[in-house]
């Protein structure tokens, strides 16, 4: 099953807001899984205890699935996060006639950047030697 998908610019840079959206979105659920992650209590009572393991598994997992489908959601736009840490999106693309890929970062208002795709990410251009 191939997702890759490959934009122009221009329709990459369209999709900036919904990513960006979607981009906190994901942040703040990863923070909270880390968050529920670190809780622990434990009970005197066994049937306290695992009502209590059952109803933390139930939020654990309705919060990673929201987190993936998200995820999945900007992988069947176009988009791959490549960072939570930092908020860093990939676009796929295509410049004479090479696969490339867009840089696009949390905070940025467009995508400023891009890079062959057997390049490293430090070795992003400006996107203005796109044009």
């Amino acid at each position: 099953m191939n997702v890759k998908k490959y934009l122009t610019l221009e329709e990459a840079q369209k999709l900036v807001p919904e990513v960006r959206r979607r981009v906190l979105q994901i942040i703040k659920l990863n923070k909270a899984i880390e968050l529920i992650s670190e809780i622990e209590i434990t009970y005197d009572n066994e049937i306290e205890s695992a009502f209590s393991e059952i109803k933390f598994n139930k939020k654990f997992h309705s919060l990673c699935y929201s987190m993936f489908s998200h995820m999945e959601a900007l992988m069947k736009q176009g988009a791959f996060l490549d960072s939570t840490d930092i908020g860093r999106v990939n676009f796929y693309s295509i410049h004479n006639n090479r696969p490339i890929v867009l840089c696009w970062r949390l905070g940025d208002k467009h995508i400023k950047y891009w890079h062959y795709i057997d390049e490293d990410f430090s070795e992003r251009k400006p996107i203005s030697q796109l044009r």
